[in-house]
């Protein structure tokens, strides 16, 4: 995750990576939620395999992390709805 510090407001902003057990990929570009919030969006930048194509958004809900995660593992809980389309159908 990268931190962009803006005129005293903090934003998360990042990417992250979905795969399945055949190794195909789903990229997300996720954050700009405001400090204090919990909250935030993402979208499909891109994807491999039989997701190639695929056009997605996310919104997602952080919860805190449990006193049994140690803080230096970087773990977070996040609750996503997710919506996509698929350009070509399963296998």
């Amino acid at each position: 995750m990268i931190i962009y510090i803006n005129k005293g407001v903090e934003q998360d902003h990042g990417y992250m990576t979905q795969s399945d057990k055949d190794g195909d990929k789903i990229v997300w570009e996720i954050g700009a939620f405001p400090i204090g919030s919990n909250m935030g969006k993402g979208k499909v930048v891109g994807a491999t395999g039989k997701f190639e194509g695929m056009e997605g958004t996310m919104d997602y809900v952080i919860e805190p992390t449990p006193k049994t995660v140690p803080p230096e593992s970087g773990r977070t809980i996040a609750h996503e709805v997710i919506k996509y389309t698929l350009k070509k159908p399963l296998q």
